[in-house]
């Protein structure tokens, strides 16, 4: 069991932190936004902590986008039907495997919007962390479903989306990131 949680967790945070490069390249005016940010709150003599969290909002916002965007993983855990049931007219019999489409949840334009569009001002509204949505009945209420839902939720959520807060709250205090370019030809 821990085995496999440190692996989740590992996978987890290693794509947030491999990705984050990829999704504020793609999107200068996010990388400046949490820049200006850090900036007002850290400046150049210090990296942020994990005190900074609420005066560096925008971060966590980019974590969920990006967590929403490109999920780690197309679906989560496998649950059980623990009795028979009937969904939107469909009848699943008991101990039926079912898994939460975590991937089709997340670009649906009836809940995310412009799904395919990176966009992380979509939680602006969503100040806390995932662990304070994940428990809600309304799904309306929920950041995004990386995690899962239900009894069977990760129970890594705590630390997870803290780790990526911290490590891309450092890479965007140190780093400045661009497309790569050819240095002979200065072309993109």
């Amino acid at each position: 069991m821990h085995a496999q949680a440190y692996l989740t967790s590992r996978d987890g945070n290693g794509k947030c932190h491999e990705n984050i490069p990829v999704w504020v390249d793609l999107n200068p005016r996010v990388q400046e936004r949490a820049r200006q940010e850090i900036d007002a709150c850290c400046g150049a003599d210090r990296s942020p902590t994990w005190s900074d969290f609420a005066a560096i909002p925008y971060i966590n916002c980019i974590i969920k986008e990006g967590m929403r965007w490109r999920p780690v993983a197309v679906t989560s855990l496998p649950h059980r039907a623990r009795a028979d049931d009937k969904y939107e007219g469909m009848f699943i019999p008991k101990d039926t495997t079912v898994f939460i489409a975590t991937w089709a949840i997340h670009h649906l334009d009836s809940i995310y919007q412009d799904s395919d569009k990176f966009n992380p001002d979509r939680y602006l509204d969503h100040q806390k962390l995932a662990n304070d949505y994940a428990g809600t009945s309304d799904y309306s209420m929920r950041d995004y479903y990386n995690y899962g839902a239900g009894r069977r939720i990760c129970p890594g959520i705590h630390l997870a989306e803290r780790n990526m807060w911290r490590m891309a709250a450092k890479l965007l205090w140190a780093f400045e990131f661009s497309p790569p370019y050819d240095p002979v030809t200065g072309k993109e």
